[in-house]
């Protein structure tokens, strides 16, 4: 599920990886890539991996396992927005 977040904000992207018959597999080892100039950071010892926007930009990353037939590959975004506030309002009662 795509996240959006205030620029400064960490997304944390998780991948389960699972064999032919659904069972998660804790311990496949997974890479993480993204296509911003921010690096995504994995987490050691886990299937998780931060990213810090630092600008505001949409950051598609993808996680890797090694298949029996080859890599596997599932993708998830991350958009950074401006935290800035734009408006204002009061209420008087």
């Amino acid at each position: 599920m795509p996240v959006t977040k205030p620029v400064g904000a960490t997304a944390t992207f998780t991948a389960t990886v699972v064999n032919a018959e659904g069972v998660v597999l804790p311990d496949a080892v997974v890479t993480f890539t993204d296509d911003v100039t921010d690096p995504v950071v994995p987490v050691p010892g886990t299937q998780t991996a931060t990213l810090v926007g630092t600008v505001l930009e949409t950051a598609t990353v993808t996680a890797t396992v090694q298949g029996a037939d080859g890599p596997l590959t599932a993708t998830e975004t991350a958009t950074f927005v401006d935290n800035t506030p734009a408006a204002v309002t009061v209420v008087a009662s």
